[in-house]
């Protein structure tokens, strides 16, 4: 499982659909920064190159989003999801 922390700059006329259109992202939730040009991203993935995926696919490519800028990321090692799942 990974989990990352992003944040977005957004074109601010489309800051209220965004949430929404992001949310329909598997994985992907959002929360406010006190910032009308930018939005807050909550990432959780099976993995880092998924949660990568997102990063670089699907989420700048949502319309209203300029660019998206990953502030912290947490993955655990594969051997410790075996070990949880056994």
């Amino acid at each position: 499982m990974a989990v990352v922390g992003a944040y977005a700059h957004i074109d601010p006329s489309q800051g209220a659909e965004l949430p929404a259109r992001l949310g329909a992202i598997e994985g992907v939730s959002t929360f406010a920064l006190g910032d009308p040009g930018k939005i807050g991203l909550l990432i959780e993935a099976e993995s880092l190159e998924r949660a990568h995926g997102l990063l670089r696919g699907e989420i700048p490519k949502t319309e209203g989003i300029r660019g998206v800028f990953p502030v912290y990321a947490h993955a655990e090692p594969e051997e410790d999801r075996e070990s949880i799942s056994s």
